[in-house]
């Protein structure tokens, strides 16, 4: 957390960076880097090469209501232009005293002196003027957006950002632009006209796509990722509005800069791109104040997400009912309202920040960005302020996604922390219940099974001493391998397990004598430990509830082999089967019928490695019981 707060910083010290290079515009004759004066820049000293790109900023001749070629110009067509600030629109001039209406067309000239050879290549970076254009240099043209006229059903409206390269006639020359406008509220030249080199517009052109796409692929990736998220799980609304929240946030950064939209859909109306470019600011800051109020829920947030979400809405309808010219008039407010969704969203996240909420310090440190950066970007295309940083809505963005995308992280840390805390404690007690389940069956050895064999011992002590005193030897085996309570350990080696069920297997020969006879199959076994008495109760079971069954007896085998990766156990008698409901219930778990020892093995081998006993039965054929257990090379079970 020290480190994302050091990273914080520094991205807050490089905004400041940024925006210390803004400065408030001084109306008429505000400074580019060059003097631009009654319509004339004097470049002769200026090395495009070393000094780099110029913005035209400056006093260009402005001619109203007139579209004059380079020839008109010259030959003193209007020889008393009007000298106006650029980039501005021109609603924001006067023309003898009286205030220029937003529709209209007008005519831009710059007088430019270089000393630059002619034929020399020069380029341009053209971005939105509104809303056609045709660009000149001298007598020809090197550009054109849309169809620029003097009636409306003369012209057609277009948004085209645009790189041309073109070269000079002499080493002074004159940029002529036409412009006109009938949609829009203002009209006009309205952003900055950028010259430079070939190589080094088309490297400014990289940066600002680069970073476009840079921003908007990183959008697109955030909305894809968190609708899976709330179609998963569609509890969490604030993974919906925060997807919202970037869908409309492409919308915006894209209209209001390369419009690749319209490159995408090169026959979109003029009149779809001017909704989408001013809804999508309403609904991106609304869905922003809903996403806030979704992660500080307070009522202060719930009121204004309620307001200002019908506020949002009642402007998109405004914009899709009316016609351009119309809801452009008041497009200062709407840029205001836009503003106000920002700071709503911040006061939200302050008061997530003073009650303590999670991530609320990190989110107030990023939406202060964002409302700086985007308060910024106002002004700066209002033409109230004046920046060499551009436009920084993007960074403010990137921020609020980056803090968005690490508390994100930080809840699934936690979601995992927890997930492994129960996962452990529901793998200590799965133990804790397997070793309850062996004791639980060690302690099912049966008062008349010690009875009657300390009754054979008794007999062979007088007529067999010998054999008496074996039997008592595996006695006291099976009872110290049955009554082994005090190990916490589920599992014992195969050797030992079959101590057991030699030890069990040779007591009840001595009771029965020839009617038990028992095979152990087990060549080339593997030194691997497998669950504590997972075979003798299957012994116990084929003699008592199968040979046994039978007059004459039977022959219980013991099969033990590797099969593909596994220890295959298999337990077999000759006696008289079982019907399939009895071989069903033996493997349902859930059953509380008899056959205690087998359903106590199914259930354990089930919780170890998923997969319990495998139980086949024909009558007058006898039962076979078998179980894989997997093990490593190494010759440890594998446990899943």
């Amino acid at each position: 957390m020290k480190l994302f707060k050091s990273i914080l910083l520094l991205f807050i010290l490089l905004m400041l960076f940024a925006l210390s290079g803004c400065q408030v515009s001084q109306g008429p004759g505000a400074k580019s880097s060059i003097d631009i004066e009654d319509g004339t820049i004097n470049l002769s000293d200026w090395n495009f090469n070393k000094n780099g790109n110029i913005k035209l900023d400056g006093q260009w001749a402005f001619y109203w209501d007139k579209l004059l070629s380079y020839g008109d110009i010259k030959s003193g067509t209007d020889t008393a232009p009007a000298m106006s600030d650029v980039p501005q629109a021109w609603t924001k001039y006067r023309i003898n005293g009286q205030k220029l209406p937003g529709q209209g067309y007008a005519t831009y000239k710059l007088h430019v002196k270089t000393g630059l050879p002619s034929d020399s290549l020069l380029s341009f970076k053209l971005n939105t003027f509104s809303s056609a254009y045709n660009i000149f240099i001298n007598d020809a043209q090197i550009a054109v957006s849309g169809r620029v006229g003097r009636t409306k059903q003369q012209y057609t409206p277009q948004y085209k950002p645009q790189i041309v390269v073109f070269g000079i006639p002499a080493s002074e020359f004159d940029i002529i632009i036409q412009v006109a406008n009938y949609d829009f509220s203002k009209g006009g030249f309205w952003n900055s006209l950028t010259m430079g080199s070939p190589e080094g517009i088309a490297a400014l052109q990289d940066l600002v796509m680069g970073k476009e796409l840079f921003v908007i692929g990183a959008l697109v990736m955030l909305v894809l990722y968190y609708l899976s998220i709330f179609l998963l799980k569609r509890s969490e609304k604030k993974f919906l509005d925060f997807a919202l929240v970037c869908c409309f946030a492409i919308l915006l950064f894209d209209t209001s800069g390369e419009l690749l939209l319209s490159k995408l859909l090169p026959g979109m109306p003029f009149r779809l791109l001017l909704f989408i470019w001013h809804a999508s600011a309403q609904l991106c800051s609304a869905a922003f104040v809903l996403y806030v109020a979704r992660l500080f829920p307070t009522r202060f947030n719930k009121a204004v997400t309620q307001i200002f979400g019908g506020v949002s809405l009642a402007l998109t309808v405004v914009f899709l009912l009316t016609p351009p010219i119309f809801y452009t008039s008041f497009g200062r407010l709407t840029d205001y309202i836009m503003l106000a969704g920002i700071f709503f969203g911040l006061l939200g996240t302050c008061i997530g920040f003073i009650r303590k909420m999670k991530g609320g310090a990190l989110y107030l440190i990023a939406v202060s960005v964002l409302a700086v950066a985007v308060t910024h970007d106002i002004l700066l295309n209002q033409n109230i302020i004046k920046s060499s940083a551009g436009e920084l809505s993007s960074l403010g963005t990137l921020l609020v996604l980056f803090v968005h995308t690490i508390m994100h992280a930080n809840l699934f840390k936690e979601q995992y922390i927890e997930k492994e805390r129960l996962l452990a404690e529901v793998e200590s007690t799965r133990d804790e219940a397997i070793r309850n389940e062996v004791k639980f069956l060690q302690a099912q050895i049966k008062p008349h099974f010690l009875y009657n064999t300390l009754s054979v011992i008794s007999s062979l002590v007088a007529r067999d001493p010998d054999k008496a005193r074996r039997l008592i030897i595996k006695l006291s085996e099976y009872l110290r391998n049955s009554f082994d309570f005090d190990s916490s350990d589920s599992f014992v080696s195969i050797n030992k397990e079959l101590e057991l069920v030699n030890a069990y297997v040779e007591i009840e020969k001595a009771r029965f004598r020839d009617r038990i006879e028992f095979i152990l199959n087990s060549t080339d076994i593997p030194q691997v430990r497998i669950p504590r008495l997972s075979i003798q109760p299957l012994v116990e079971n084929a003699i008592r509830h199968g040979i046994l069954k039978n007059i004459g007896g039977g022959v219980v085998t013991v099969n033990i082999q590797k099969k593909a990766g596994k220890l295959n156990i298999e337990v077999i008698d000759n006696g008289p089967g079982m019907p399939k409901q009895l071989a069903e219930d033996l493997r349902n778990v859930s059953n509380d019928r008899d056959g205690i020892g087998i359903k106590n093995i199914q259930q354990r081998l089930i919780s170890l490695y998923g997969k319990g006993l495998l139980i086949e039965s024909e009558a007058d054929k006898g039962t076979a019981i078998s179980f894989d257990i997997p093990f490593c090379e190494v010759g440890e079970v594998q446990k899943v």
